[in-house]
């Protein structure tokens, strides 16, 4: 599908823009807002450390939320469920206005998080490679106003299930104040992020290889089949660090100490 480049570079640069200054707008009104819905966080905010953490985990969870939702309605509504769709409509399907905006709204937050982790945090550097591929892959669709790339991105937006799960959980497990309903949210961590991450991905990956053909835009087609393998290899990297965690770290000391006095 052919468009103006440079119209659709300023409005992609126009929204990304503007919910990026959302986004720290959430940020800014989490230490306010924080306090007066969640019980005992009076006591967390004495960690500076771990506050600022929340503030953006809850710019996360807002965000996770949103994206979810409109993946969900795009699926539901506008495509729907066609996952088994046939190769032609893959390819030879436009960008609606809908998958524009969402779009946009995932390149101001990769804007922002961006920010935030080399303000605070120095540059994790998976979260970082994260986001600069993501940020790579978005920009990419918009530019080239691609059927397929834009079909599969609305794809792996499924995926931000399992966010506001790991948000709240890791704000349970610091506040120690609710054991019960920290396991009852811990399983539908580890359940979300297995269904729309750890299976999601190969099947993703599978649809891809078979539906969408490279045609004239070979270029974004295998640079969104590498961006979609890298995400797969770190989906399974953070779902093993997330088994490691529910299982805990003291059966691997315990046996190292085990092992020192025999």
């Amino acid at each position: 599908m052919s468009c103006d480049l440079v119209e659709t570079l300023k409005q992609m640069a126009v929204r990304s823009l503007a919910y990026a200054a959302f986004c720290f707008a959430v940020q800014h009104i989490s230490p306010i807002v924080s306090p007066l819905v969640i019980p005992g966080f009076n006591k967390l905010k004495e960690d500076k450390a771990k506050a600022s953490n929340w503030y953006n985990r809850n710019v996360s969870f807002v965000h996770a939320s949103i994206m979810f939702v409109r993946a969900y309605h795009f699926w539901t509504t506008q495509q729907d469920w066609r996952l088994t769709v046939s190769q032609a409509a893959i390819n030879e399907r436009g960008v609606s206005e809908y998958e524009s905006l969402t779009i946009d709204i995932m390149i101001g937050y990769l804007v922002y998080d961006t920010i935030y982790e080399f303000r605070h945090n120095k540059g994790v550097a998976l979260m970082l490679a994260h986001h600069l591929v993501g940020f790579f892959s978005h920009v990419l669709t918009r530019a080239f106003c691609s059927g397929p790339a834009s079909y599969y991105t609305m794809m792996i937006y499924l995926a931000e299930l399992s966010t506001p799960f790991l948000n709240v959980s890791w704000l349970l497990s610091e506040l120690n104040n609710a054991p019960s309903l920290l396991l009852v949210i811990g399983g539908l961590l580890v359940l979300t992020f297995f269904v729309s991450r750890v299976v999601m991905g190969p099947y993703l990956c599978y649809h891809l290889l078979t539906h969408w053909l490279p045609g004239e835009n070979a270029v974004l087609y295998y640079t969104n089949v590498f961006i979609v393998v890298f995400f797969i290899l770190m989906n399974f990297y953070w779902f093993f660090q997330l088994i490691k965690r529910v299982l805990g770290p003291s059966s691997g000391k315990k046996s190292k100490k085990e092992k020192k006095q025999t």
